[in-house]
């Protein structure tokens, strides 16, 4: 009898944990977004803001640095979310960037420029309408 209560119980837990993930996959990641990250080669932080908008099996993706503004299209996989951008205005090469989703709405990534050889650290916090 205890061996079957703590199978249930173990059971419960590892849904509610499957549960847990199934939810961050299936949030919508449409929305604003509050940007912290770090520069290629640079130690000086920067902020901004993101916005994420679903255009069919893709999603527009703009960023705003700064004065800088960038633009992107990515696709999301589970808690996977990718995206490829390049700068407005600006001579800069295209980048890449690989968000994970959070449980809380936020995601964490890590992006890289055409030939830079080295990656840097982004952060996207919900912001309004998320």
């Amino acid at each position: 009898m205890t061996l079957r209560l703590f199978q249930a119980a173990a059971l419960s837990v590892a849904l509610l944990g499957w549960a847990q993930i199934a939810n961050a996959a299936e949030r919508s990641i449409a929305g604003q977004y509050e940007v912290q990250g770090r520069g290629i080669g640079q130690k000086q932080p920067y902020k901004g803001t993101a916005t994420v908008e679903r255009i069919g099996a893709t999603y527009k993706v703009t960023w705003q640095i700064g004065r800088d503004r960038y633009v992107g299209t990515g696709l999301r996989d589970g808690d996977a979310f990718a995206v490829v951008y390049g700068s407005v205005g600006q001579s800069l090469p295209p980048g890449m960037v690989l968000y994970r989703i959070q449980a809380d709405g936020s995601l964490l990534g890590t992006y890289t420029q055409l030939g830079a050889g080295t990656t840097a650290p982004e952060a996207w916090l919900p912001g309004r309408g998320n």
